[in-house]
């Protein structure tokens, strides 16, 4: 059996707290170390309708990428969204642990499940920080799987993302065979890359101008479109790490679309 300590211990292996940014919460939101867990649900974020899955699913502990508690709360009653979320995982016996940006950071998190759905070869740090003594980074670069012009790289992301529609700039007239790239709301680690083009989820509009102005291709196919695949890819690595302990644990990844905008 494995308790819910045991979960966040193989968590940590990945997606450790050093790995996160200062102003970032990440670790155990709720719950009780000490409770047993068959059951993990993976999700990127906390919403009613995932607490729901979970339940439904019989998982008594959520692992989710977006923290549930982010910004200072002064209250936890029912009339705030973090509080009736709180209600819910201890009325179902719920734990919950978030991976935020020690997930984007982390070796094998975020943003290397990205490089691994879009076959990238060759990958490297974009833009690394030391974190204690590993050197980490929330951004990758890395070579394509074949020489694309800017219609093939469009339709290549399309498929690989399943994002509907993508933001970009840039890539008429051009080739590309390395690409750059950063999860979620990064479109600044992008500025300076030396690869043929930069992919993130979302982009402020002056980033792009200034994208445009220096004559870097880029591409923002949605933040949930781009932090969304590591669901999986964390799930597996978790499941086999828990085999080889011979924890009694399903690792399950949630099937409810959280993105907010509609397609």
């Amino acid at each position: 059996m494995a308790t819910v300590g045991d979960i966040r211990f193989l968590a940590e292996e990945t997606a450790q707290p050093a790995f996160a940014y200062e102003w970032d919460h990440v670790g155990l939101q709720a719950g009780d170390p000490k409770q047993t867990v068959t059951r993990v649900l993976l999700a990127l974020d906390v919403t009613r309708a995932v607490i729901e899955e979970a339940k439904a699913q019989n998982c008594g502990m959520i692992l989710s990428h977006h923290p549930l508690l982010f910004r200072p709360i002064t209250s936890a009653s029912l009339e705030c969204a973090e509080g009736e979320m709180l209600s819910l995982l201890y009325r179902y016996s719920i734990a919950l642990y978030c991976a935020h940006t020690s997930l984007d950071a982390a070796p094998g998190g975020v943003n290397d499940a990205l490089c691994d759905l879009l076959e990238l070869s060759d990958i490297t740090l974009l833009s690394p920080y030391e974190a204690g003594d590993t050197t980490v980074a929330c951004g990758r670069m890395g070579t394509l799987p074949y020489l694309m012009n800017g219609e093939e790289l469009l339709d290549f992301v399309k498929k690989k993302t399943g994002a509907h529609t993508l933001l970009h700039g840039g890539l008429a007239g051009h080739v590309f065979r390395t690409l750059a790239l950063s999860t979620g709301a990064a479109g600044e680690e992008g500025l300076h890359s030396p690869a043929d083009v930069f992919l993130t989820g979302e982009m402020k509009y002056h980033t792009a101008l200034e994208m445009r102005r220096i004559g870097k291709a880029f591409l923002a196919a949605g933040h949930f479109q781009t932090e969304n695949p590591v669901c999986a890819f964390w799930a597996k690595h978790l499941q086999k790490r828990a085999d080889m302990l011979q924890y009694n644990v399903t690792f399950l990844v949630s099937q409810v679309n959280t993105d907010p905008f509609d397609t």
